[in-house]
């Protein structure tokens, strides 16, 4: 439940902080936090779905299971990790900048400028 709390809790901080106006510091942290809010979030409820499907599996089969929770948390573990490599090397090669683009919003001339976060490659977003 720990893990459960503490990863949405992640997740509120990046949206609080996607709430404000972008700038290039705060674009990478909000990948960060959302991605690994989600990672800690749900994977220790996939986990724990895998151990549960694990022991009935080995019920129908008659045979005593023992799951201890430190290998539970070591597939979790590596979940973060993974999740942690990847964010870096996207950090490193391609970071998520503030873009600025100019959009005309009428036929008189009137141009407004949209301000967002985006990376070079948007296959970055896609595998997050």
């Amino acid at each position: 439940l720990a893990l459960f709390c503490s990863g949405y809790f992640l997740v509120a901080i990046g949206a609080a902080i996607l709430a404000t106006a972008p700038a290039t510091a705060t674009c990478m942290a909000i990948q960060w936090l959302v991605v690994v809010g989600y990672t800690v979030g749900i994977v220790p409820l996939l986990v724990r779905i895998y151990a549960i499907n694990h022991i009935m599996q080995q019920g129908k089969k008659m045979r005593r299971v023992q799951i201890s929770q430190q290998h539970l948390l070591g597939l979790v573990t590596i979940a973060v990790f993974i999740i942690t490599a990847f964010l870096s090397i996207w950090t490193a090669l391609d970071p998520s900048k503030r873009t600025e683009e100019p959009i005309l919003t009428s036929p008189e001339g009137t141009v407004e400028i949209r301000v967002s976060c985006s990376s070079d490659s948007p296959g970055w977003m896609a595998v997050a």
